[in-house]
């Protein structure tokens, strides 16, 4: 297991996740925010009728549930929340405990997809 930093609504927090994750967490993400909660039928409850358009509402203890209930065997785990960002970048969470994790913004990844997908 390893630790690695997730956002997905400006608030970081810790979570300690099996190691295929962890080393392929952008993947992961991905997957969870860009295919699984539009297309599987057991992520309809964070799907959200705007008009004509459908979106998702969801934050990063979702994607924890996602990776424990339908993806990885061992289970992921909330270590600390939410980790304190300083007015100069340095994370206030041990920076001992957090240097050389991965981080992944699902803000970001959502920002991605519906640049890359929504506008075709």
């Amino acid at each position: 297991m390893k630790y690695v930093l997730l956002s997905a609504d400006g608030e970081i927090s810790v979570f300690s996740v099996p190691n295929k994750v962890a080393y392929n967490l952008q993947k992961y993400c991905l997957e969870f925010c860009c295919n699984w909660l539009y297309q599987s039928p057991e992520a309809a409850k964070f799907r959200v009728q705007m008009g004509d358009t459908v979106g998702v509402c969801y934050d990063e203890k979702d994607f924890i549930d996602y990776l424990n209930q339908y993806i990885c065997d061992e289970q992921s785990t909330l270590i600390a929340t939410p980790v304190v960002v300083s007015c100069n970048g340095c994370l206030a969470y041990s920076q001992s405990k957090i240097k050389g994790l991965s981080i992944y913004s699902m803000e970001s990844a959502y920002s991605l997809f519906h640049k890359h997908y929504m506008s075709v």
